[in-house]
């Protein structure tokens, strides 16, 4: 990446900021996704609480430990993700949303679900 300083006064120096701030943006855009995942993942974890308390012959029950059992990935994966360690492949997500008893289609309708006011107060 060129330096700023060498380009003071110039269309490059527009072009040099312009870029900067594209990928600035970009990693903004990718912890935003990440934090929508996170969050999306724990309101099906609890979900899935909720629902348990209401059925008794629930087998799934939500820990990581039998989270990572049913989805046969690592107890630490599970947790680094869910508490936003890592950012989760895709078959490590469908993994573990299939391993909480949810589907993809679940998981979509809580990751749409999130505001803004989610976001912060994750952030907090």
């Amino acid at each position: 990446m060129p330096n700023i300083q060498q380009n003071i006064g110039t269309a490059k120096r527009t072009d040099i900021l312009f870029i900067k701030l594209l990928i600035a943006l970009v990693k903004t855009e990718d912890d935003i996704n990440k934090i929508k995942i996170i969050i999306s993942l724990r309101k099906l974890l609890e979900r899935g609480k909720n629902l348990q308390k209401n059925v008794i012959d629930n087998k799934i029950i939500y820990s990581y430990h039998t989270i990572s059992t049913n989805a046969l990935i690592r107890k630490a994966t599970v947790n680094d993700t869910l508490n936003g360690n890592t950012s989760p492949t895709a078959i490590t997500l469908i993994s573990i949303v299939g391993a909480l008893g949810f589907t993809m289609a679940d998981f979509g309708e809580a990751y749409d679900s999130i505001t803004d006011k989610d976001i912060r107060e994750y952030l907090k």
